[in-house]
């Protein structure tokens, strides 16, 4: 059954468009976007007033809605997937079998590990999904991103300059 927006007078879904009682999702926006134009003052009141109440209430929300977000952002794999691979390495880094230590500065929780994939096939931050291989631990991640560039090869020429005994090239 659709229904009919008091402002617009258009038919919407009831789902899927619709918002506070007679109005559209539409003209509800365009009605809130003006009167928080015309309440700025009161609006930066009240977010002062209850920014450590609010952010301490929904802070763990937040922290999990930005992770999958950029999970499938950067990688393409559903928090399922990536639970899956997780499970699957028993909750370890794919390279030392370590797990992960570094500590979040702000929840002083431990970071996820990161997912790591071939950067041959996409380069950058971001992956097709195809190309994922594992988890990894932060320093793990830091040093194959290392190895696979050529600052390797850089830094071994630098190491032989000034100490031809301990570095084989």
């Amino acid at each position: 059954m659709k229904k009919i927006c008091s402002k617009c007078g258009k038919e919407h879904e009831p789902k899927t468009n619709w918002r506070h009682g007679t109005l559209c999702r539409d003209c509800w926006n365009a009605y809130h976007r003006g009167w928080s134009a015309r309440n700025k003052d009161k609006l930066k009141k009240w977010a002062k007033r209850n920014h450590e109440k609010l952010k301490a209430e929904n802070l763990p929300v937040l922290r999990e809605y930005q992770w999958r977000a950029n999970l499938n952002r950067q990688s393409s794999l559903t928090p399922e997937e990536y639970d899956a691979k997780l499970s699957a390495q028993n909750g370890r880094c794919a390279i030392c079998g370590n797990v992960e230590t570094n500590v979040h500065q702000g929840s002083g929780k431990n970071y996820r590990l990161a997912v790591d994939h071939d950067h041959h096939c996409c380069s950058g931050r971001r992956s097709c999904g195809k190309c994922t291989r594992g988890l990894l631990c932060a320093n793990c991640n830091t040093a194959l991103a290392f190895v696979e560039s050529d600052r390797l090869a850089k830094a071994l020429a630098y190491l032989a300059q000034y100490d031809r005994t301990s570095v084989v090239t």
